[in-house]
This record gives C-alpha cells, structure tokens and sequence, in this order.
C-alpha cells in the first residue's frame, strides 16, 4: 500500500470514529429521553459546524464525504489540505487537525480520551455552563472543602425538595 493511500485510510478512519462516537451519543439521548433528540450526523451538518467556526466555505459535505468514503477525484485517493483537517477537526471540537488525522495513534488516543471526558461532563451537568463553571473552580479547593460544598449541595436539594409541590421541578 502507498504512503498516500495509508494516510487517508487512517484520516478515514479517525473519521469515521467521531462520526460514530457522536451517533452512538445521540442514539444513546434518544433512547434514554435524555438531552437532545437530534437524528444521526450527517455530513451536512458537520460542513455547518466547520463552516460556523472557521468562515463560509471553509469546508463542503461533499467533501467531508469523500474523505469519510476515501473518494477523491480521478479515481485519486483524496489529498486533503492542511486547512481541510483544521475544518474537519473543527467541526468536532478539535484544535489541531493535521495532527488530529496525521498524527501518531497515541496523538489521536489522547484526543478521544478529551473528547470523551467533555462529553462526559456535559452529560452529568446537562449542558449548564453554571454548573461547569462550579466544578472548574471547586477543582482547586481542598478536599475539606469539597466536602462541605458537597454537604451544602445535599442540604440544598433537601431544602428544594421541601419546598417544592409534588412533581415539579425545582429548578425551573
């Protein structure tokens, strides 16, 4: 196999990861009741994400496709430019594209591994940039601390709870 044709198997491929990792989130949200009820990915809506982040035309769905399809022009494997992994990574939350889809596998490990905690933190918070905004800075508190903030939380939620008719929530 030539060089060029293991590079985009391998942009393909870390590709098709995030398309699948985000569909299986979605899937997961739909199934649950949970958060957003978006469809799969498409590849439409990745270029709009690119596109929103980086400018107009910064990237199109046919070309999101053919990279994904390992399609390119000519019967040629694609031979995407630096600025096309920057909006393709983009449209991910990712900083650094070239090394992102280039990179070594442990580069791109340790990218899935970021990704996976936001997400994660995401879901536990719901999205509320509040709630991130407490955890990020009770990261520097000491565990004495954490403890009582942890305690005073509970006490909250029983205090709400008490106060609050029967089946409504709380925090509307």
């Amino acid at each position: 196999m030539e060089i060029g044709q293991s590079r985009v198997r391998r942009i393909s491929t870390r590709l098709d990861r995030l398309i699948t990792a985000e569909n299986e989130r979605r899937r997961s949200a739909r199934e649950h009741g949970v958060g957003t009820k978006l469809p799969d990915l498409t590849y439409d809506e990745i270029a709009e994400r690119a596109n929103a982040k980086l400018g107009p035309k910064a990237i199109s769905s046919d070309t999101i496709r053919n990279l994904h399809l390992m399609r390119g022009s000519g019967g040629r494997p694609p031979n995407p430019t630096v600025n096309t992994l920057d909006a393709l990574a983009a449209a991910f939350g990712i900083d650094d594209g070239v090394l992102y889809f280039t990179g070594s596998d442990g580069d791109a490990e340790t990218v899935h591994k970021q990704l996976d905690a936001v997400h994660t933190l995401a879901a536990l918070t719901g999205g509320s940039a509040e709630l991130l905004g407490l955890m990020a800075r009770a990261t520097a508190l000491t565990p004495g601390s954490i403890a009582l903030v942890a305690d005073l939380a509970s006490r909250l939620r029983e205090i709400e709870a008490q106060h609050t008719p029967s089946g409504s929530d709380p925090t509307l």
